[in-house]
């Protein structure tokens, strides 16, 4: 593991992804490691990326300050192996399946199927896989929020800054591939991936893990 970039998002979630927490969550998804890591690998940049969108439309990053500050304290880190191997059927206090409507509104299916077949997972698994990351995403917001950054913790123009340089330093390590998956998904349709699946999950791959 190398040390997190506390102006890296994505980084900072690499971080966090220890063989511990990605076999819980594995597990969790009736997936194997391989394909879990590299469906990781693309859907974080993903929903950070569509948390970047939405934070510079009007009103919208106000509304993530304000969901921050009423759900995602950051206390889901403090157990974050036990987060990502509770079953489906316990309860979600961070009322995940919402957060992924916002993030993704009605492209939720789209996003899943692209990226079950660059991970080689079904659409279920990958949303459950989303279910799990999004409010993971989200406590680190909030954690950043929360931790006194002399003697000020985040406001709405450092989380705008996150989110944008976190975003821009992914593309520069995948050759901007993150760009062109989000405006396919964009795209009216299915926009189908097949072709280029793996050399785009092996890039994702890359970029993410540093391998």
């Amino acid at each position: 593991m190398f040390p997190m970039d506390q102006n890296d998002l994505i980084e900072m979630m690499q971080g966090l992804m220890s063989n511990q927490v990605v076999s819980q969550l594995s597990n969790n998804v009736n997936a194997n490691q391989e394909s879990t890591e590299t469906a990781m690998s693309v859907l974080i940049p993903t929903m950070i990326g569509a948390l970047n969108r939405n934070v510079q439309s009007p009103g919208g990053a106000q509304a993530l300050m304000s969901a921050l500050d009423a759900d995602h304290d950051g206390s889901i880190l403090d157990d974050l192996a036990g987060w990502m191997g509770q079953g489906g059927q316990q309860a979600d206090p961070y009322r995940s399946a919402g957060i992924i409507k916002h993030l993704f509104g009605d492209r939720e299916e789209v996003v899943a199927d692209q990226v079950g077949n660059m991970a080689g997972m079904d659409r279920n698994s990958i949303i459950q896989l989303m279910i799990k990351l999004a409010p993971v995403i989200l406590g680190m917001l909030g954690k950043q929020r929360n931790t006194n950054q002399g003697g000020q913790g985040l406001d709405i123009a450092s989380l705008i800054g996150l989110l944008n340089n976190s975003t821009q330093r992914h593309e520069q390590r995948t050759s901007n591939n993150l760009s062109g998956f989000m405006r396919l998904l964009d795209r009216d349709g299915d926009g189908n991936l097949s072709g280029e699946a793996a050399s785009l999950a092996k890039t994702f791959l890359k970029g993410f893990f540093k391998r």
